[in-house]
């Protein structure tokens, strides 16, 4: 796997339709779209256990919002929906 992970982890050779349907391009949608396209990869790759999470390291950057609820999850929402609806599908 250590010899491959530098291709599993490099996007820049994905093409445009790819690139759409994660996400990649938008601001809002890049970071988690990533992390889908490299959890893909890496499932492709034969690894077996893969750990994908949304938010950030602090409290306020996650999913655990305690004082603003709605705008927290409005704002998880929009960062990963995209990504996850348009790679696989609607749920």
């Amino acid at each position: 796997m250590q010899t491959s992970a530098a291709e599993v982890v490099d996007l820049q050779k994905e093409d445009a339709r790819t690139r759409d349907l994660y996400g990649l391009d938008d601001q809002r949608t890049a970071d988690f779209g990533r992390k889908c396209l490299i959890t893909r990869r890496l499932l492709e790759k034969g690894v077996r256990f893969v750990q994908l999470y949304s938010g950030g390291g602090h409290i306020e950057d996650t999913w655990d919002g305690h004082t603003n609820c709605i705008a927290n999850h409005r704002l998880h929402a929009g960062e990963t929906d995209r990504p996850h609806r348009r790679a696989h599908g609607p749920t």
